[in-house]
C-alpha cells in the first residue's frame, strides 16, 4: 500500500489540515494519508492552557476525516511515550506495515529546517518525502533543504493558499468567534462541547 503520513499537533484540525491530505493523496497517488498527531513535540511544548489533551486531539482529528475519502488517523505517535522523533515514527511504522510504502507529508516551513530534525538522512531511507508548496511561493529552497539534509530529491505537490491556522482558531474560540465555516462540523461541535480554547 503507498500510504501518506501527514504528523502535526492537530490543536485543532482545520480545513486546511483536510485540504493538504486530499491533495496530496490525489497528487501523489497515495492510497491513504493518515492524520497522526504528535505526542509529546520534540522541539516545542504545547502550552497546557492551549491543549485540550491527546485524546480530545486525536477524537478531533477522527471528525475531521469523516466523510473524506483516503483520509484516517493514526496514534503511533501519542501511543508512544516520550519525545515523538518523526525516524522513530518511521521505523516503528515500517516495522509494523513492511508492506507499505511510506510517504511523509511535510510542509515548506517544515522543509526549510530539515536539516534539523533527528536522522534526516534515515527518514530518506524510511519515506518518500514529499513537500507541499504553495502556487505563489518559491519552492526551490525548500526542495534543496531536503535533497541536502537527506541526499535524496523530495516530491513536490501544489498545495492552494489557505490562510488558516490552528493559533487562529484558537484565538477566535478564546474572543467567543464562531469557528464553524474553518473547521470540519464535528470538530467545531467538539470544540463548543468542551469548551476547548477557553
Amino acid at each position: 500500500m503507498r500510504l501518506g503520513i501527514l504528523g502535526g499537533t492537530f490543536n485543532p484540525p482545520h480545513h486546511g489540515h483536510v485540504i493538504c491530505a486530499q491533495e496530496a493523496r490525489i497528487q501523489l497517488d497515495l492510497e491513504e494519508v493518515r492524520l497522526m498527531p504528535v505526542g509529546e513535540p520534540p522541539h516545542r511544548t504545547i502550552d497546557p492552557a492551549n491543549d485540550p489533551g491527546a485524546e480530545a486531539r486525536v477524537a478531533m482529528c477522527r471528525l475531521a476525516v469523516i466523510g473524506q475519502p483516503g483520509l484516517g488517523v493514526s496514534t503511533v505517535e501519542i501511543d508512544r511515550p516520550g519525545p515523538s522523533y518523526t525516524v522513530d515514527t518511521l521505523e516503528a511504522l515500517a516495522a509494523s506495515e513492511s508492506d507499505t510504502q511510506l510517504t511523509l507529508v511535510i510542509g515548506a516551513d517544515q522543509a526549510m529546517s530539515f536539516g534539523n530534525w533527528r536522522q534526516p538522512e534515515r527518514i530518506g531511507e524510511l519515506a518518500e518525502i514529499a513537500v507541499a508548496a504553495r502556487v505563489d511561493h518559491d519552492r526551490d529552497e525548500a526542495v534543496a533543504e531536503v535533497a541536502r539534509a537527506t541526499g535524496v530529491e523530495p516530491r513536490i505537490f501544489d498545495m492552494p493558499r489557505i490562510d488558516i491556522s490552528s493559533s487562529f482558531i484558537r484565538d477566535r474560540v478564546y474572543r467567543g468567534r464562531t469557528v464553524a465555516h474553518f473547521v470540519p462540523a464535528g470538530v467545531a461541535e467538539l470544540i463548543e462541547g468542551k469548551g476547548c480554547y477557553r
